[in-house]
């Protein structure tokens, strides 16, 4: 069942990315920038080698949705952020992940709580 689950979400999440424009891993990359990052950080963060980030970053910084900073602290370091533009994309895509999961917003509350503090869990232990 958790596999049936997780193909939902991955169909969901895929179909919310393109109506944005986005690939998948142009999403997923929006979703985890909170704040300037570091683009190394950024992608360990997403669990890819720093040269991949590279073409990510170009890609979304050509929509308009990222832009590459120095900060004075150290400026060897580029840093990555959200731009307005970004920021509206990333919400939208958060409430449309959070309202249209039928597989998980047909679970009441205390299940919902229930399936969360064992998912956490199971994270934990990998």
């Amino acid at each position: 069942m958790l596999f049936a689950v997780t193909d939902h979400l991955k169909a969901q999440f895929a179909d919310i990315a393109a109506g944005e424009r986005l690939t998948v891993v142009q999403a997923r990359t929006v979703l985890r920038i909170y704040g300037p990052v570091p683009m190394r950080a950024l992608a360990a963060r997403m669990g890819y080698d720093a040269s991949n980030m590279t073409g990510i970053v170009d890609g979304l910084e050509s929509r308009g949705l990222v832009e590459r900073k120095v900060l004075p602290a150290d400026r060897r370091v580029k840093h990555v952020e959200l731009t307005g533009h970004g920021v509206e994309v990333r919400d939208r895509m958060r409430e449309q992940l959070a309202e249209d999961a039928p597989a998980i917003g047909r679970l009441d509350e205390a299940d919902r709580v229930a399936l969360h503090a064992i998912l956490s869990r199971a994270v934990e232990r990998s």
